[in-house]
């Protein structure tokens, strides 16, 4: 991608099937955004006319960059696609293809935070099912993270701070933890993780909130999506057993990121091999 001459955010969405939430989920972005962006929609392999509706959007220029994938590389290693191909952007932004954004200043009001607390090292908006205190930071009232994780289902990070950490780490196969990895990664660096005060400025499908998570059995459940996608919601909680149980590769890295035996800097081994098309 050429380079802008000022600022810009690059926003990176990834898609796999699901296209009655796409459907919902791009055009809310693209009628909110309020400040100069490049949107990267990455999608992996989806059969279910996702693919179709993305060229339908790409040939009326409503997302700049999209590339169709000829495998299923995951969430990570396919974000972490969008984000080194818009490299110069000054903002880069994680939106899942779930979430629809429902105000105009939502991504301005990021920025501005940044722009003034140079402390916060990575920032997103509440879709967890319970909220968390206010504190102010350099005037600007927060819900600093200091236990757990900000979600990713809408997460922003500087280049400030991707300078220092790196991308997604890439070890946690198709369903990941990525997030979670990069909100230690963080703490670690010296700097906050938080959410905006505004826990209004976005919806999760399909019922407002991400799901609530078990912290013994791992298993998800918003009431609806257990129900109506069971297959999907199983397949997912395996997975989150498997990598963030008591032997899992979460809990590993954690300790070797802070034993110093792995760096807090994560590469992207993603190669253009997976490539089906670009545009």
């Amino acid at each position: 991608m050429k380079s802008m001459n000022s600022k810009f955010v690059n926003i990176c969405i990834v898609t796999f099937n699901r296209l009655e939430f796409t459907i919902q989920s791009l055009p809310s972005i693209i009628n909110t955004v309020d400040y100069k962006n490049a949107i990267t929609v990455v999608d992996n392999n989806s059969i279910d006319g996702t693919v179709e509706y993305l060229k339908e959007l790409y040939k009326k220029k409503q997302i700049q960059n999209l590339f169709l994938l000829n495998e299923n590389i995951g969430l990570a290693r396919a974000s972490n696609l969008a984000w080194k191909y818009v490299a110069d952007a000054e903002y880069y932004i994680r939106i899942d293809n779930d979430i629809i954004m429902k105000k105009t200043n939502w991504l301005s009001n990021m920025i501005e935070v940044f722009e003034n607390a140079p402390e916060i090292g990575l920032l997103g908006y509440n879709l967890e099912p319970r909220t968390y205190p206010v504190e102010e930071i350099r005037g600007y009232k927060l819900r600093v993270k200091r236990v757990g994780n900000v979600g990713g289902g809408c997460i922003m990070i500087p280049k400030r701070t991707s300078d220092k950490l790196g991308y997604w780490c890439e070890e946690y196969g198709l369903y990941g933890e990525e997030d979670y990895d990069y909100n230690v990664r963080v703490g670690l660096s010296g700097l906050l993780n938080a959410y905006m005060e505004d826990e209004d400025a976005c919806f999760h499908l399909p019922t407002g909130k991400a799901a609530a998570i078990d912290v013994k059995t791992f298993e998800a459940s918003d009431g609806i999506e257990e129900n109506s996608h069971s297959e999907y919601r199983k397949w997912k909680d395996e997975q989150r057993r498997k990598i963030a149980g008591e032997n899992g590769i979460v809990r590993a890295n954690v300790k070797k990121y802070k034993s110093g035996e792995k760096p807090l800097r994560c590469e992207s081994n993603i190669s253009e091999k997976f490539f089906l098309m670009k545009y």
